[in-house]
């Protein structure tokens, strides 16, 4: 139950960080005992992580301190621990869904890198990836823990 109203409650917050005009987006459903990721959520972490980028000399964006670290903070944690809820959820091994949880949302963070890598108006970073990793890490604890 506890896990249920973490989800919930990062879900929320994830749509309270966007300036998005689609505030009313239906991110996740609640059933049971499991919180499902509608197709949307991934848009809505795309936009959320790109907020404010335009705005924002390169340097300023890839600094340890900026909202673009913060984004890619949350939303790694976001998706790892929705992914290790979701596994954990199906009886799976415990320290498995760890990995596998960790171990995705870091893939993820890295093919997100490598995308921008090849876009003119984008700039990879390793503290991208980096902060991804912790945030992943973050994540799985704190989901792993209640």
């Amino acid at each position: 139950m506890m896990k249920t109203i973490f989800c919930c409650l990062l879900a929320s917050l994830l749509l309270s960080t966007t300036s998005s005009a689609q505030t009313g987006l239906v991110l996740y459903k609640q059933t049971d005992n499991s919180c499902a990721i509608l197709h949307e959520s991934f848009s809505l972490i795309n936009r959320t992580i790109s907020l404010n980028r335009y705005q924002q000399s390169q340097s300023e964006v890839d600094s340890w301190t900026s909202c673009d670290k913060f984004y890619h903070l949350f939303a790694s944690a976001f998706i790892s621990g929705m992914g290790l809820w979701a596994l954990e959820s199906t009886h799976n091994d415990p320290q498995q869904s760890m990995i596998s949880s960790f171990g995705i949302t870091v893939g993820l963070g890295g093919a997100k890198e490598i995308y921008d890598s090849h876009h003119p108006h984008r700039q990879a970073s390793w503290k991208d990836l980096i902060v991804d990793a912790i945030g992943a890490a973050l994540g799985v604890l704190v989901v792993h823990a209640l």
